[in-house]
Order: structure tokens, then sequence, then C-alpha cells
């Protein structure tokens, strides 16, 4: 599949598989510009930048893809990303649809900072892989009666070993 890439940051390390296709569906995604708690804050002279506990951050990654219009986006944080940054990743995921293709439409990820921290500029902080989309599902309604499923008992019903 071939996905067009327009690169806001010409400095930044272009995009590519986690070690080689052949070993991941995942594609790293980089720190290129952070606005913490509305403000755009600029990189220190190291190119870094210091958050505090409870910040909350929108991490530009420097690119805008045109996905084909059957595909979409899932940004993740990478493994070691709470470990390395102190910082969650708000939504629990970020989905992108074909249609975020402008190009202002920059991948971004949002996350609330659990501690303090810092940043350099273009560190790996998440993951995305571009998936098909899900086909149109047409809902059939039943009624409570015509409803003959056993019920699983909730949340959890199924044990945890």
């Amino acid at each position: 599949m071939k996905i067009k890439i327009l690169y806001h940051d010409k400095n930044m390390p272009k995009l590519q598989h986690i070690g080689g296709r052949e070993r991941s569906n995942w594609i790293d995604v980089r720190a290129c510009s952070i606005n913490i708690n509305g403000k755009d804050v600029n990189w220190d002279e190291n190119n870094q930048i210091k958050y505090k506990t409870g910040d909350f951050l929108i991490i530009d990654l420097g690119f805008s893809l045109e996905m084909p219009d059957d595909c979409e986006g899932y940004l993740l944080p990478r493994s070691s990303t709470f470990k390395n940054f102190g910082f969650i990743l708000v939504n629990s995921m970020g989905v992108v649809d074909s249609s975020y293709k402008g190009k202002d439409d920059h991948w971004k990820f949002q996350a609330y900072a659990l501690r303090d921290g810092v940043i350099n500029k273009y560190d790996r902080i998440g993951q995305f892989r571009i998936v098909k989309s899900m086909e149109a599902i047409d809902f059939e309604e039943k009624t409570e009666e015509e409803w003959l499923h056993e019920n699983r008992n909730g949340i959890g019903s199924s044990g945890t070993k």
C-alpha cells in the first residue's frame, strides 16, 4: 500500500516501520512540536521541553497523511512511553479516519502528564498502523422476547485465571 505523506519539519527523521518491515506492522512517531495547556512551547537550547505533573500536552508529530478512503489509522503509545516520559495518551487510542488529510491536518498525540518530565525534539513517543476500515453495518432490532441468548453475568465474569 502506498500512502502519501507531507512532512511539516524537513529535519525530522522519516517515518519507518519499527525495526524494519519484516519485524513490525507499526510505525514510530516522534515529537516535533508541543503545546502545553493551550500554549505553544519552544524547544530550549538543548532541544528539550520540560512539563509538570497535570499538564495536558498536544504533541505535533510533524506530518499529515493521505490514506486511502477505505483505511484508518490507529495511534497508540509505545510500550516504553509511560516509563520514559510519565505521560499517557488521552482517550486511550487515537483514531484517524481517511478524511483527515488536509495539509493542516497534522497527526497529534494528546497526552496527560502523571509526573514531571522532559521530552527531547524527535523523541519516539508513539506508534501507529494503518488498517482497512470496518465495513458498513446494518443493525437489525430485536425485542427482549426475541433475544434468546444466555447472559454471561457482566464484566469480568470469565474469571482471572
